[in-house]
């Protein structure tokens, strides 16, 4: 999947097995190696060969997913709030518990769609 610096800067510390990446000024694709189980930039010829899907346009979510990493967000309670169905009213969520956003199929459909516009793009 193409990459710049900055792209991968901001998930890097999400990732295992990441000491292969060279500059991304020549090798501009982020791969993930399943037989190395490791990741590595490598040069658009390169990675087109390599991977099974290359595209081109970053998506971190498909690339963590791709990565068997979980892209959930986690909110502490004191972060949320929700509508009270008794009195219409928001109320905080209890401090000591932990919630997440369910994900969801519209999510899937928007991947799918980029994934459908990028092979568009290679045709």
């Amino acid at each position: 999947m193409k990459c710049s610096q900055e792209q991968f800067d901001a998930i890097k510390d999400k990732l295992t097995n990441c000491d292969l990446i060279t500059n991304f000024d020549k090798s501009s694709y982020l791969v993930n190696c399943y037989r190395e189980s490791s990741i590595t930039n490598l040069p658009y010829e390169y990675a087109n060969a390599w991977a099974d899907k290359c595209y081109d346009e970053w998506n971190e979510e498909i690339f963590l997913n791709a990565c068997g990493i979980e892209t959930e967000m986690i909110i502490k309670g004191s972060e949320l709030q929700y509508k009270s169905i008794f009195s219409g009213d928001w109320v905080n969520c209890r401090n000591d518990s932990e919630y997440r956003l369910k994900s969801t199929k519209k999510q899937e459909l928007e991947n799918q769609i980029l994934e459908l516009q990028n092979q568009l793009k290679n045709l």
